[in-house]
């Protein structure tokens, strides 16, 4: 091929290297330098130097991304496209430059020594706080295919050539079962072609799938986070049984990772105190972050585009938003979401030629709670257009800004608590103390203060509950 003009760049998927051609962390084996490995599959569109027709060429650029960890730390990661520029050398040469983003989440397995219970010659009171734990979890790394037949609709013309084609997943499902996974969700199939009435040509198709993938281990009570990833996606187009070229064989594979968590909860002492013998403990804060909700913000995009340098717009082909995350910052409890947008445009001139546009579109979003960075996501919805003039086209689109709502819980539990030798709590204390409460009191803080337990505090006063009020008048029993 003679490369005249450069019309629109798309990256419709990514493919791994591997047989799962998928963008995935690669398992370290007793390393610190973990690696993602994948490739970008590019189609472009251009027109030849001689001819009217819209050609297409397919190139893939593979990609590697190296990064260090800590030992007995682990990372989650995800890979989406960023920014897509060319340059064009001369007519049989063009420079094509992809951006990548990789975004990593860290963890650390961490493991604390706690008590649970205490046990003593006298009485002892504990005071416990329950805590939630993850008890298990599992990974499960399938792929499966998805084949469907389809049928160009009557209003369309046959088809010549097809020029590029990509899928998108949404409304996805996953249900667990024992050992299993039923996962269900559609394709939004779209292509631009090449008819033989020598017009270019955009249609859509909608492919709907379920499928039953092995989860060993998993149950159906435990808790799902799946990610679904379209690799490999093809299109054929052959006769149908009039002989027209209309019948389109789709095939892809899609990977699925499925992470489950299994949740309990422990009981650790908080506090605790002997009647008779003095103690020495030392305290430790168990920090974390509780996920609380999945938050979700829709976007309005409404961006006027004009081609006052470029010829005048008689049809639009094609519109495709691609969207990406540039920064997430947290501040004061809030978290900003900042992002970019570029909306390409393939269209007919007046003049009959072909050309592109494109629109790069920043957007922010704040959000009242503060979100965990790893899980904010970005995609795009519906997008249309409406043309304002021959020079000037109005974009109208939706993105969807989604995540998870994270608060930090700190926890103080006692890790250790051993008797001082030789000691007794209260010596000379009187058989018969009678204390006024104080604002901030509990019945908890007065009888560690005292040496006694609770229940004889509640029984001396006949308290209904463990609720006081200031000024109230205590009776603390020996």
């Amino acid at each position: 091929y003679v490369h005249d003009e450069t019309l629109y760049l798309d990256i419709p998927e990514m493919q791994n290297s591997n047989e799962k051609e998928n963008a995935r962390l690669l398992k370290r084996h007793n390393a610190i330098i973990d690696a993602i490995k994948g490739s970008v599959s590019a189609h472009i569109l251009y027109l030849p130097a001689e001819g009217t027709g819209i050609e297409s060429i397919r190139t893939i650029l593979p990609f590697q991304h190296s990064f260090s960890l800590e030992e007995d730390c682990f990372a989650e990661t995800e890979v989406e496209m960023g920014e897509v520029s060319y340059y064009l050398y001369h007519s049989r040469k063009l420079n094509l430059k992809a951006t990548v983003w990789v975004r990593k989440q860290i963890s650390m397995d961490c493991t604390y020594q706690v008590l649970t219970g205490c046990e003593a010659d006298c009485d002892t009171e504990m005071k416990h706080i329950t805590t939630p734990f993850m008890s298990e979890h599992l990974c499960s790394e399938q792929i499966f295919a998805v084949r469907e037949q389809l049928e160009l609709t009557g209003s369309l013309p046959d088809i010549q050539n097809i020029l590029f084609c990509e899928g998108k997943v949404r409304d996805t499902e996953v249900r667990l079962m024992t050992n299993k996974a039923m996962i269900k969700g559609e394709i939004v199939l779209s292509f631009f072609y090449y008819s033989i009435e020598e017009t270019t040509e955009y249609a859509e198709h909608v492919i709907p799938f379920t499928e039953v993938v092995d989860a060993a281990g998993m149950t159906e009570e435990m808790k799902v986070e799946s990610v679904l990833t379209l690799s490999g996606l093809q299109l054929r187009v052959d006769e149908d049984s009039e002989g027209d070229m209309r019948l389109l064989f789709a095939d892809a594979k899609i990977f699925v990772q499925i992470n489950a968590m299994l949740t309990d909860k422990a009981e650790l002492i908080e506090d605790l105190f002997c009647t008779e013998i003095p103690l020495e403990y030392s305290f430790h804060t168990l920090s974390y972050s509780e996920i609380h909700d999945s938050a979700s913000k829709e976007v309005g995009i409404r961006e006027n585009v004009s081609c006052e340098e470029q010829p005048s717009i008689d049809r639009v082909y094609l519109l495709e938003p691609s969207v990406w995350i540039d920064s997430v910052s947290n501040f004061d409890g809030k978290t900003k979401v900042e992002g970019t947008c570029i909306v390409s445009i393939l269209y007919q001139s007046l003049e009959k030629k072909y050309c592109s546009l494109s629109k790069e579109i920043s957007f922010m979003q704040e959000f009242e709670d503060e979100m965990s960075r790893g899980d904010i996501k970005v995609s795009t919805g519906h997008f249309s257009y409406h043309l304002l003039s021959s020079n000037e086209i109005e974009i109208r689109g939706t993105m969807y800004i989604e995540g998870t709502t994270v608060k930090t819980i700190e926890i103080p539990c006692v890790i250790n608590a051993e008797p001082r030798e030789n000691e007794e709590c209260n010596e000379t204390r009187p058989s018969l103390v009678i204390y006024f409460v104080q604002k901030g009191d509990t019945l908890w803080n007065i009888a560690k203060r005292y040496c006694v337990t609770r229940d004889s505090v509640i029984v001396a006063n006949k308290l209904g509950d463990e609720n006081l009020v200031t000024g109230q008048k205590i009776l603390i029993p020996r």
